[in-house]
């Protein structure tokens, strides 16, 4: 088998698929990935084959071209170049696959892999980090952007979405996708975010089935995994001389991440200082943006990077994004939560965190405001002093299993539709 895998991104979205590629090339599987130029580096490392959809420079590019663009210019713009990018993703994996290949991608660019199966006849699986990824009428993801939707009632929510589908979505996916169907000699597809923005022979989503309520309208099949718990230096990761000398020293601190990609965190980083001050704490900040810290005292401590799987057991609460990565590692090793979400699926993992009774939520732009210092103490404090958040986290904990484990069923999935696929096929 030759699994063909995308993984682009942050470090929670290219990890799993990393951690994938590694279970199906341990099982003698040829794997290639499809990624950005920024991270072949990191499948060199594993020793795992990687091609470049594009560079940073036409990243840039892209973005110098918007500069000074009117709105309708913009969107034109962007119209044009998505169009040309799914172009010629479509002519490059066509240089790949072959009869012996599966396609492995996440939600949304599944839909270059659905090209291809139409042309090609393919097969693919879509792999699905988070519930907020899985879209349903029934019941909509958390996202800030959703709340007065999932307000409405669900037959008004179901007939609002087929509409905005049909007028809206269908036109634009069309448009972008327009010159790739007429080069792959293939019909133009209906409804594409609704029946092509997930695999119909197999999807996979990477979490517990009783992390999240299944919801009736979410794409069948779909097997569970359990969470891909990966670190890209796990085997040789250790923390350092000063941080156990810091460790050792005084009571267990409360660790503060904005999440990887964030650069723009002052403001972030001085309100959790003006925190912990107030309550007494001790505080590891994590981050690769040096320059946005404030002056620490000794009581707190900066690191560009820790593993959090050996980090966080010694750690009285984890304050973060709300990454699904982070969240796992936090569920996996027993850590107390105080998510502060900002976008995207962060808040459907921080409503989902607090249902299970393992955290609290607080909304991180509350955060950019210094005289919002006591919001973040307060929600600390509870955090700290509540018996059922430790009940719960540590009940959560004895539910998860290895990440191994669930790469290995992940691998599993991709080899029992691949085989499927080519009965059929016989």
């Amino acid at each position: 088998m030759k699994a063909i895998l995308f993984a682009g991104g942050t470090h929670g979205d290219v990890h799993p698929q990393l951690g994938i590629g590694q279970a199906l090339a341990a099982r003698g599987h040829q794997v290639l990935f499809v990624t950005t130029a920024n991270h072949l580096e990191l499948f060199q490392r594993f020793d795992l084959a990687a091609i470049s959809i594009f560079d940073d420079a036409q990243r840039q590019d892209f973005k110098r071209q918007l500069d000074g663009l009117g709105v309708l210019a913009k969107i034109g713009y962007a119209r044009q170049w998505v169009a040309a990018w799914i172009s010629r993703w479509c002519e490059l994996m066509a240089e790949h696959i072959d009869d012996d290949t599966i396609l492995v991608f996440p939600p949304v660019i599944s839909i270059v892999a659905r090209l291809l199966q139409e042309k090609h006849g393919t097969p693919y699986l879509t792999t699905v980090f988070t519930p907020a990824y899985l879209f349903s009428t029934e019941n909509p993801p958390r996202h800030k952007s959703l709340r007065l939707y999932r307000k409405l009632p669900r037959g008004l929510r179901k007939g609002l979405f087929r509409a905005l589908e049909y007028l809206v979505l269908d036109r634009v996916f069309r448009s972008v996708m327009k010159e790739s169907i007429a080069q792959l000699g293939i019909p133009a597809p209906r409804r594409i975010l609704s029946e092509w923005g997930y695999s119909p022979q197999q999807n996979i989503g990477l979490f517990y089935e009783w992390f999240c309520q299944p919801a009736a309208d979410w794409p069948r099949p779909l097997a569970f995994t359990g969470f891909p718990l990966f670190s890209e230096n796990s085997a040789q990761a250790q923390l350092s001389p000063a941080l156990e000398d810091f460790l050792a020293a005084g009571t267990p601190p409360i660790i503060f991440t904005p999440g990887t990609m964030v650069k723009d965190c002052r403001a972030f980083f001085e309100t959790a200082l003006a925190a912990l001050q107030q309550l007494g704490q001790r505080g590891i900040f994590l981050s690769q943006a040096s320059d946005q810290m404030p002056s620490l005292p000794a009581s707190v401590r900066h690191e560009t990077y820790l593993p959090l799987h050996l980090l966080l057991p010694r750690a009285s609460a984890l304050a973060h994004h709300g990454g699904i990565g982070t969240v796992a590692q936090a569920m996996a090793t027993g850590t107390p939560q105080l998510i502060l979400p900002g976008h995207s699926d962060q808040f459907d993992n921080a409503l989902l965190i607090e249902q299970l009774g393992c955290g609290l939520m607080l909304e991180k732009a509350l955060l950019d405001k210094p005289e919002n210092t006591h919001l973040l103490s307060d929600k600390l404090r509870q955090l700290l002093t509540a018996p059922a958040v430790k009940a719960a986290c540590q009940s959560v904990q004895g539910r998860i299993t290895s990440g191994s484990t669930a790469l290995g069923h992940a691998a599993d999935v991709i080899e029992a539709t691949f085989r499927s696929t080519r009965k059929m096929a016989a």
